[in-house]
């Protein structure tokens, strides 16, 4: 999921703003809040709220609203080593744990605790930026109360727990309820029954389950096979050899043929040099049909195809990208000038005691900026620094650096068809009128891959790229292949050896695994996440 992706992301492009969840910035009603004093306390307290409070907390709030929770996740107590107990994140680490104090939120919903997975691997744990201002605070009745650092009790929360055996999506009552609404958009217009243009067809993929998109779609998504590339392609191209995604019959049989309704996603190489899958963008409305005489019978590709030769794009997507990337690194020095103005300000209040000066001080940022921070690492797959956000600006803005770096980074516009090449490769055209090729493509199972045993998995790209030295110094204890529903480690069949396969024009074309009873063929390898090896440094720390 990226925040910078809409259903319309071509037409979105020149106007965004980043997406601001809680509020614009962690300060902006500063100086409304200190026209309105009080007294000392409640004038810091009140724009102490706008510092520290909610704004540092829940920070994708609308998006995670969305998110059906099971009981574990609709609690407001987690299940610790020393008893039931309430989280709080407390922002300075020094409160007595109650709720409306300076810096103090309390998680009033385990499901909640996805809003601070910072690095969106699905798990809360110290690689987490906010983790360690987590604390717990556990009833003992009689009023007396023990609290403790969450780091020193629990040294990794598995978020999916929160969500496991939710109701998805039935795909097949989606389409029938998108059909019913549609046929109630017919008008009637001198006799006849017309379709209301006014509501165009929507993608499917408009309707697919929130729950997945918390995690990356290398723990959900699957590699297809080529010889299932290969039918997909005999079944649903075009006679020009292209799959048209735009086509409402094509797009409900790619995306909702089966009980949920599903995606594509690519391979690519992200500004860190990690690979990376790269998720198929929703596109902003399906092919009604409708031509003038002119392209009369030309199916979506061929029309829009006819219509650019004589209509050309006024801007390109490189150009585009680098606008709105220019314009998210603008609003970020906008936040933080004003930020530091309204800090600037209150520190030299003097309605602001010193004790809140000395919180105030600690402030180093706003909401506004930690969500431009959060959107460049997702954009890019590096951490933020206002270093690189100066390197990636000027690489955008260097017409020999330019495509090169947006190639790189996380895409804004959707895939509107795609072609198999006779070397099995794959052409995926944009709405923005690109064109890429891929190796192969990915599908959503829907489902997070789960070893036999319980743990967590998710798909290694890297190992496509290693020789056979390299996959055979891997600890095969730590990765696995899917046998069936379940993910099993290449310690548990027995592996003695790992060689990669390619296909004749020297691409990858799976692993074979030489074991003490025979030689197994398995598409992708995984990584195998143990929350016993993730919590194996765990401490614990009580305070009465």
């Amino acid at each position: 999921m990226q925040i910078l992706n809409s259903n319309n992301a071509l037409n979105n492009l020149s106007n965004f703003k980043p997406k601001i969840a809680v509020a614009q910035s962690a300060i902006d009603n500063n100086a409304e809040y200190l026209n309105k004093r009080g007294s000392d306390f409640i004038n810091a307290k009140t724009a102490f709220h706008a510092f520290t409070h909610k704004p540092h907390f829940f920070t994708y709030n609308d998006f995670i609203g969305n998110i059906q929770f099971n009981v574990l996740g609709e609690s407001k107590t987690f299940k610790t080593a020393i008893g039931d107990a309430e989280i709080f994140f407390d922002y300075f680490g020094d409160s007595a744990l109650e709720e409306g104090s300076v810096g103090v939120q309390q998680i009033n919903k385990m499901g909640h605790l996805f809003s601070l997975d910072s690095n969106g691997d699905g798990f809360l744990n110290r690689n987490d930026e906010m983790f360690s201002k987590l604390r717990i605070k556990v009833d003992r009745g009689s009023g007396e109360y023990e609290t403790a650092n969450l780091s020193d009790v629990v040294g990794t929360i598995d978020l999916y727990s929160f969500i496991k055996g939710y109701d998805k999506n039935n795909a097949s009552q989606i389409k029938e309820w998108r059909n019913s609404f549609f046929n109630q958009r017919q008008i009637m217009v001198d006799g006849r029954k017309l379709t209301n243009t006014f509501y165009p067809y929507e993608d499917i993929r408009m309707h697919r389950d929130y729950e997945m998109k918390l995690f990356s779609p290398e723990q959900h998504y699957k590699r297809i096979k080529q010889e299932d590339i290969r039918a997909m392609f005999e079944a649903y191209a075009d006679s020009g050899g292209w799959i048209n995604l735009k086509d409402r019959a094509v797009n409900e049989a790619l995306f909702a043929s089966g009980d949920i309704i599903t995606n594509f996603a690519y391979k690519k190489t992200n500004l860190a040099g990690v690979e990376v899958l790269e998720e198929f963008n929703i596109v902003d409305r399906l092919d009604d049909g409708s031509r003038t005489p002119k392209y009369e019978g030309m199916n979506i590709r061929e029309f829009e195809e006819n219509w650019y030769k004589h209509h050309p794009r006024q801007t390109n997507y490189e150009d585009t990208y680098t606008q709105t990337f220019n314009k998210l690194y603008d609003t970020y020095y906008t936040y933080k000038e004003k930020f530091a103005k309204e800090k600037e300000s209150l520190l030299d209040d003097n309605m602001v005691s010193k004790e809140y000066k000395d919180k105030i001080s600690q402030i180093d940022n706003s909401i506004g900026m930690r969500n431009i921070e959060r959107e460049f690492k997702k954009l890019t797959g590096i951490d933020f620094s206002e270093e690189r956000l100066e390197s990636v600006k000027n690489a955008l803005n260097d017409p020999l650096k330019q495509k090169e770096t947006i190639a790189a980074m996380g895409d804004l516009d959707a895939v509107t068809s795609m072609r198999l090449e006779k070397d099995g490769r794959i052409t995926l055209r944009f709405d923005s009128g690109r064109e890429i090729l891929v190796d192969g493509l990915y599908n959503d199972t829907g489902d997070l891959h789960i070893t036999k045993k319980g743990e967590r998995a998710s798909i290694n790209l890297e190992a496509q790229t290693m020789d056979n030295e390299e996959l055979n110094a891997i600890d095969f204890s730590q990765y696995g292949i899917s046998d069936g529903e379940n993910i099993v480690s290449l310690q548990e069949i027995g592996a003695k050896m790992i060689e990669k396969l390619t296909n004749s024009n020297g691409k990858f074309a799976g692993f074979l695994i030489t074991t003490g009873n025979g030689e197994i063929v398995a598409d992708n390898l995984f990584n195998i996440y143990t929350i016993s090896l993730l919590n194996k440094d765990r401490t614990l720390e009580v305070e009465a």
